[in-house]
């Protein structure tokens, strides 16, 4: 997804050998689709996740805000 790009060279290898590849949390369970803003509160198992911490949620935020300003440039979604 578009905030974890740990996988490039996967994706490289897996096109050069006509492999499938199927991500884990394409939209980073919600985040990428705006569905959340600074503000949300979670008590549930998100907390626990990395994308969800204190600090690195609020971040993750920030980027999407950007990337969907930049989307919107260009007449199209972050999805």
């Amino acid at each position: 997804n578009l905030l974890h790009r740990e996988n490039e060279a996967v994706l490289q290898y897996c096109a050069d050998h006509q492999i499938t590849f199927i991500p884990y949390f394409p939209l980073a369970s919600g985040i990428l689709a705006g569905k959340y803003d600074e503000n949300t509160k979670f008590s549930d198992h998100r907390t626990t996740r990395r994308d969800f911490k204190p600090g690195v949620f609020e971040e993750n935020v920030r980027r999407v805000k950007a990337l969907e300003s930049i989307a919107a440039a260009h007449q199209t979604s972050i999805a």
